[in-house]
């Protein structure tokens, strides 16, 4: 028998020593273990290191780096996916949780669906007072042609919470997140299309945890519903494609990747976007036909 394929987690941790440790259990507890957790502390004023060193010091599947300055979010996410060495690989944040077979059911999805990068599931987004406010079934329609996968995702208000399916690390590595951008995560996704699908499985349970009516512009959480939420994201994603040159990068990558007629489509689709008139008359709809929300 084949031994099972490595899969690397990678956790970019800051003051969390009061959820480090569950976190770590849990996925010492999933039923695939043939895993490496590359944990990278990034520069903690709490004792989230001491806690890792003292609970999981001898286990052989858990490697820890401390940084000595702290480098910014992204770049530790960066990190993690560096040291990795698995075949496949997952992100994961000490707020959120996965079903018991995340890893197991994931694995096999990517084994026996060779053009597939990433694979997601079922996932459901909560506030911090855990109040279910979005969930996101298993059909992310990014699993078409090139040309229909990326008309999809430059179409409809996907959310960054796909980053945390479990990806196959030789791709991603060449992609990682690019910190000059306003999202990278978003561009990560884009760039993941480009080569090959994003697939669901309503095998994969994903719970994320997050504070709900953030404005980007004021940067900073603000009263308010779910509908002035998604609102603020949309100005995201339109900020996603006018900041620090990432519409000019985006329309060139659709251009190194087709002929001069699909180009031109898939650019009207960021245009459109931006329409206001469109969204309003529902051409354009706010979110995916997998989202639904809860007030």
């Amino acid at each position: 028998m084949e031994p099972k394929p490595l899969v690397s987690i990678g956790i970019p941790s800051y003051n969390c020593e009061d959820k480090i440790k569950n976190l770590l259990k849990f996925f010492l507890k999933q039923s695939y273990q043939n895993i490496e957790i590359i944990i990278s502390d990034n520069f903690s004023t709490d004792k989230t290191s001491e806690v890792i060193k003292k609970e999981y010091g001898n286990n052989n599947k858990i490697k820890l780096y401390n940084q000595i300055s702290n480098m910014g979010a992204t770049k530790n996410f960066n990190f993690v996916l560096e040291k990795s060495i698995g075949k496949y690989f997952m992100w994961a944040s000490y707020d959120d949780e996965w079903n018991a077979d995340y890893i197991k059911n994931g694995v096999e999805e990517l084994e026996k669906n060779e053009d597939c990068i990433t694979v997601t599931g079922i996932t459901k987004i909560y506030d911090k007072k855990n109040k279910l406010r979005i969930k996101y079934s298993e059909f992310y329609e990014l699993n078409g042609s090139k040309k229909d996968r990326l008309k999809n995702f430059l179409r409809y208000n996907y959310s960054d919470h796909l980053i945390y399916g479990i990806h196959r690390l030789r791709i991603i590595k060449n992609i990682k997140l690019k910190t000059k951008f306003f999202s990278p995560e978003m561009y990560f996704l884009f760039n993941i299309l480009c080569q090959g699908k994003i697939i669901g499985s309503k095998l994969l349970e994903f719970n994320k945890y997050e504070e709900f009516n953030y404005s980007k512009k004021q940067f900073k959480y603000i009263k308010g519903s779910n509908k002035k939420r998604q609102a603020q994201h949309y100005k995201l994603k339109e900020n996603f494609y006018t900041r620090h040159g990432m519409m000019l990068t985006i329309i060139i990558k659709i251009i190194l990747n087709f002929n001069v007629l699909t180009s031109l489509s898939l650019i009207l689709q960021i245009i459109l976007f931006k329409n206001p008139i469109l969204r309003l008359i529902k051409i354009y709809p706010q979110n995916s036909k997998n989202t639904i929300e809860f007030n």
